[in-house]
């Protein structure tokens, strides 16, 4: 079903702001640098002309003092800075290297001495304030150098938000990690960018990329996860935040990428890991050669001027290729004679003969017998009146087969299932100063993957495809009016796209094995042949290893954003307001069960029995309505002749209201536990 839902969530609509020192404009990935101009006897410089100069790109703000002696330079990219105060009959005083974060407002004041203009006077860092107390809110910055030096790795690449859980209070989610595309698409619940800060629910979290929201609407997380070498700036916002980030009750994560500046610069990188330096992983066979492995991460980064001190870009790629093995060992599968029917073993390997009518006693030996209830001879399905289902024989077909005997009718094999995962990121920006007043940017930001692995089913039906084609973009003006007021235009958009098939999907349907009533998935879902081929049915049978099947989850999700932010100091106060307003268009489509499981309980006997004999014949479908689709595929009869009716009613209700299960026999006779 489709839904769609309009914020107009007006930030702080019409709010105000009013503080005891100005701290104009540090909105959302940005900085501020403020202070006071003063002369030798303390006493405050009105009128000073104050220059705020980005070292790197040479963009030169240049501001007045109001009545109060203060400079409020607001709206600038994280970087390093100088500042410059000059007076007439004062001699020029210079703070160099100021290094401005995201979202931190540091206080430089500048004390102006007597003398000619011409004469300087330079502000070290011994001067510079220890104490921040500009701001209110709690969090932590990490900038490029630490984002790039401290290791970090996972198997969707290095990304900054495998540093959150370094902060006080934040804890990784767990429980749902390692599914949907790459081990990081919406099936997996956000990824490792959703976290807890002091026991919050992810949900609650707000992700924040140039400016943006990229924080899908349904399952928190990110929209894409640019890579380490594309972030200028990272910081984590926990506690008394502003009141502009009125959207998030927990964690807010802020991300700056990097800009272009005035020298061209560059860089290349590639990590690899293999089995060739890996370990042998402890359940692998010793004698033969260690299951494949490689991750290869790799990729690039160039920015630099195209028009100097005007016009800048900079953009990276980043592409991960994952291939290798799992390890499956004493992966349990029927042996020869079982999967023939003949199951003679469970009566004479359980200290039972046979008569000459081929009815088993004596000892623990097991007489197995047909739906209706008759012996069947020497426990072989081949002297059975009942015929032998083809769509067991369809399951037994795809079944693992081999291995060596550990038990009554039970082999052990190694199942090594191959897996592989392609990733490739793209974050190019471009910044333009077309003058002292305005400031233009944009941004992209790509993650596009793909991926595939197996289950016990090493051919096409027991394998699963996830793909994953996500984006977001940011642009963004900012316009100063006067010394004193200053505005804040964004629009961002962004795409995500949930993507988890089940196995054998775009392989065959349950009509392939001679299952009917189970209706075709979506068409509109990729790798499906428009809903034909969505993938195996899943069976589970006691004592072996099943290969059980998940539901489907397809859910592109797209954003809209639009902000606007109006700054004005008045004295040593400032003034805020703005509004914002975002839309979430949401497709869902998430069925459980969507091409059926089947689970063989109780005797392991009877699952035997049921499997080789037994087709279902019919079948309900009962698809929830409310806002999405999840199909619940439920056996009302096996065999026509006794169907189990009473059973299954209680059963179905037990499944309703969560209560104790029930297990049903296909034979007529009922288990209720």
């Amino acid at each position: 079903m489709r839904r769609a839902r309009f914020v107009a969530a007006v930030m702080s609509s019409l709010f105000f702001v009013l503080v005891c020192a100005p701290n104009l404009g540090a909105q959302q990935f940005y900085g501020t640098i403020t202070g006071t101009v003063t002369d030798p006897s303390g006493a405050v410089v009105p009128n000073a002309t104050v220059k705020v100069t980005n070292v790197d790109t040479n963009v030169t703000s240049t501001l007045k003092t109001n009545r109060a002696g203060v400079y409020v330079a607001s709206s600038l990219i994280v970087g390093t800075y100088r500042v410059e105060a000059e007076a007439a009959g004062f001699k020029k005083a210079v703070a160099d290297r100021i290094t401005l974060e995201v979202g931190a407002t540091p206080k430089v004041d500048l004390s102006l001495a007597v003398g000619r203009t011409t004469e300087v006077v330079e502000v070290t860092a011994a001067n510079a304030a220890i104490l921040q107390t500009e701001q209110t809110d709690l969090g932590q910055t990490m900038d490029t150098s630490r984002l790039q030096e401290l290791p970090t790795f996972s198997n969707a690449g290095r990304r900054p938000y495998n540093f959150l859980t370094l902060a006080a209070g934040v804890t990784q989610q767990t429980g749902c990690t390692g599914a949907g595309t790459g081990g990081g698409g919406l099936g997996s619940c956000g990824n490792d960018g959703n976290v807890r800060i002091s026991g919050s629910r992810p949900r609650t979290d707000d992700n924040i990329l140039d400016g943006a929201s990229i924080t899908p609407p349904v399952f928190g997380g990110q929209d894409v996860q640019p890579s380490v070498d594309a972030i200028q700036e990272f910081r984590i916002e926990q506690n008394s935040m502003s009141a502009e980030y009125g959207k998030a009750g927990g964690l807010i994560v802020i991300q700056v990428s990097k800009s272009g500046t005035n020298q061209f610069h560059g860089s290349a990188y590639e990590y690899n890991r293999n089995e060739n330096w890996d370990a042998r992983n402890y359940f692998e066979d010793p004698k033969v050669r260690k299951s494949p492995y490689n991750y290869n991460e790799f990729g690039g980064t160039i920015g630099g001027p195209i028009i100097k001190g005007k016009l800048f870009f900079f953009t990276d790629y980043e592409g991960i290729r994952q291939h290798g093995d799992t390890v499956g060992p004493n992966t349990l599968v029927p042996n020869s004679l079982f999967r023939s029917g003949d199951l003679g073993t469970l009566c004479t390997d359980n200290g039972g003969t046979f008569d000459a009518s081929g009815i088993c006693s004596g000892g623990n030996g097991q007489q197995i017998h047909d739906p209706n209830m008759n012996p069947i001879p020497f426990n072989n399905v081949a002297n059975a009146t009942t015929p032998v289902s083809l769509v067991s024989q369809a399951f037994l077909a795809i079944w693992p087969n081999g291995g060596s005997a550990i038990g009554i009718g039970t082999n052990s094999m190694t199942i090594n299932p191959p897996f592989s995962n392609t990733t490739n990121r793209f974050n190019p920006r471009v910044d333009l100063n077309f003058s002292q007043a305005d400031h233009l940017f944009t941004a992209f930001h790509t993650d596009y993957s793909s991926g595939f692995n197996y289950d016990i089913i090493l051919g096409p039906e027991g394998k699963s495809i996830s793909r994953g084609s996500n984006y977001a973009g940011t642009a963004g003006w900012t316009h100063t009016f006067t010394s004193t007021t200053l505005n804040e235009f964004r629009f961002g958009w962004g795409h995500h796209k949930g993507d988890r098939m089940p196995f054998g999907v775009g392989s065959v349907s349950p009509s392939a094995f001679g299952i009917s009533g189970i209706p075709n998935c979506l068409s509109s879902v990729p790798d499906t042949k428009s809903g034909a081929a969505c993938g195996t049915p899943g069976v589970a049978v006691n004592g072996y290893a099943d290969f059980l099947n998940s539901g489907m989850l397809y859910e592109p999700a797209t954003t809209l954003h639009f902000s606007d932010t109006l700054s004005k100091s008045v004295g040593r106060h400032s003034l805020k307001m703005g509004g914002q307003a975002d839309h979430y268009s949401i497709d869902n489509y998430q069925p459980n069960d969507v091409v059926g499981n089947f689970h063989f309980t109780g005797f392991r006997l009877l699952a035997r029995l049921v499997l080789l004999l037994v087709s279902p014949r019919r079948y309900q479908v009962d698809p929830e309505t409310d806002t999405e689709r999840r199909p619940e595929v439920a056996i009302r009869s096996v065999v026509p002749r006794t169907p189990p009716w009473r059973c299954l009613l209680r059963s179905l209700r037990n499944s309703v209201f969560g209560e104790r299960p029930v297990l049903c026999s296909p034979l007529g006779t009922v288990w209720c536990r």
